[in-house]
């Protein structure tokens, strides 16, 4: 009887929430990624390009292990070609969606106020706009540069102009550091970490990098000795990745330390190192607040890109466009908007989560099969869900925040009415109603204290 009443229950939670299919529905199999027949909008997250370390100290052009960088935390020469090509690439999915020259109606492009995410967003477009087969030119080791694509080629189309967000003030596409997230939502102190049960994993990571690589890392790079802590190991592996896909000095170096150690080997140090970031970003980190921090900072993207797809759907028509209807939106971000939107995905979506490497990129498709339209995510040309429009627009409107709670929780009370105008006539319609109710009672206690007065007198007389 307890089973029979477990399953109808089972049942009933079921068919309230609405799940979606095993494997989040049925992966099309006559779906191809270069196909544009069925396709009505796009919508590309990108991470920036590789860059110079943005941890550590940075004295005299170079960071601790000796890497010596124009700029802290710069797109580098590598990180623009990474665009440039990503571009090249997406020019041959989406040739027969897309016009060779660029139309203002037909795309969009944003980017959070850093240099690296810009220039990212600028060699990306370069490359998408590009007549030019500058790719078939490209050797492993070349380097693009501004001189190189000056001397080597003309650009027919104007490189389309780049959509910034204010850091302070608008957080439509955020990161967290950005929103002043509640203390208790936000813990990030070693004594808070190393409680959890996920820190285990780290510590197992860490280990298994210093017993094999921490003596050979520690003569070769004299400053690294802190690799034991957890802050110290996500330091290193953030100037190891930075050194290891500098195309100049920096990568010679590396080169030269597997020569002299033969069990230095760069590739399983950059297995490890984004096996501690998977481990800190989407365990450690998001185990505790990934509910509510990805909803924070996904919420406002998420709501944009279904009304983009709303409007979309609502017209029925793959070449029509309009300023307020693109076919096309391109972000700019960094690995905490990926990784934050990913935990978004894995909570309400059961999508698993991937560590982000610079240029990753995760793409929404609308497309239409039949007479239904349905949403398609690919992660660095991998498929990952496949599910219909009606299923993704009910689990964001279900899971996403309303503006409103954002900027309570981002910016507390004051911030909150300034902010929402709504919110202000809405307090301003409660006072008045308090005072008419007020006055309705203090004329009601008036009128009855003169009656009963009224009748004393009476009696009196």
């Amino acid at each position: 009887m307890i089973k029979y009443l477990c399953f109808l229950l089972g049942i009933s939670i079921t068919l309230c929430f609405n799940p979606l299919p095993d494997k989040n529905g049925k992966l099309n199999s006559n779906y191809s990624h270069k196909s544009t027949n069925n396709l009505y909008f796009v919508f590309e997250h990108f991470r920036h390009g590789a860059r110079s370390t943005c941890n550590g100290k940075f004295v005299n052009h170079r960071d601790e292990l000796g890497g010596i960088w124009k700029n802290f935390g710069s797109l580098t020469q590598v990180g623009i070609k990474q665009h440039y090509l990503l571009g090249k690439k997406l020019r041959k999915y989406y040739d027969n969606f897309i016009s060779k020259e660029y139309n203002p109606n037909e795309i969009k492009i944003y980017s959070s106020n850093y240099n690296r995410t810009i220039m990212s967003a600028q060699s990306q477009l370069l490359g998408f706009y590009d007549n030019y087969d500058l790719e078939s030119k490209i050797k492993n080791d070349d380097i693009i540069n501004e001189d190189n694509i000056q001397n080597n080629f003309e650009l027919n189309n104007i490189i389309p102009p780049i959509l910034l967000f204010d850091n302070k003030y608008d957080i439509t596409f955020t990161e967290k550091f950005r929103c002043k997230l509640p203390k208790t939502m936000v813990k990030k102190n070693i004594k808070y970490i190393e409680t959890l049960k996920s820190f285990d994993k780290l510590n197992d990571i860490r280990n298994r990098f210093n017993n094999k690589y921490m003596d050979i890392i520690s003569n070769e790079f004299k400053a690294i000795n802190y690799t034991n802590n957890f802050f110290g190991m996500y330091k290193f592996c953030d100037m190891f990745i930075a050194f290891f896909f500098d195309n100049g000095v920096n990568k010679k170096k590396i080169n030269d330390i597997e020569k002299k150690h033969k069990i230095f080997n760069t590739s399983e140090i950059l297995d490890i190192c984004y096996d501690y970031f998977h481990e800190k970003f989407f365990k450690v980190e998001g185990e505790e607040f990934a509910e509510n921090s990805s909803k924070i900072i996904m919420s406002r993207i998420l709501m944009k890109l279904l009304n983009a797809m709303k409007e979309r759907v609502e017209i029925n028509d793959q070449n029509y466009i309009s300023p307020k209807s693109p076919k096309m939106v391109f972000y700019s971000g960094h690995d905490d908007t990926l990784t934050q939107l990913q935990l978004f995905l894995n909570k309400y979506f059961k999508i698993n989560t991937e560590w982000v490497p610079y240029a990753s990129n995760q793409i929404f498709e609308l497309r239409k099969y039949g007479d239904t339209f349905y949403v398609e995510l690919y992660y660095n040309d991998r498929l990952k869900m496949n599910i219909t429009f009606n299923q993704f627009s009910k689990r964001i409107n279900q899971y996403t925040l309303p503006n409103f709670h954002i900027n309570y929780l981002c910016y507390g009370f004051r911030n909150t009415i300034y902010y929402n105008k709504i919110f202000i006539l809405h307090i301003l319609l409660i006072i008045l109603l308090f005072f008419y109710i007020a006055t309705k009672i203090i004329i009601y206690i008036r009128i009855d204290d003169y009656a009963d007065k009224s009748s004393d007198n009476f009696l009196m007389s």
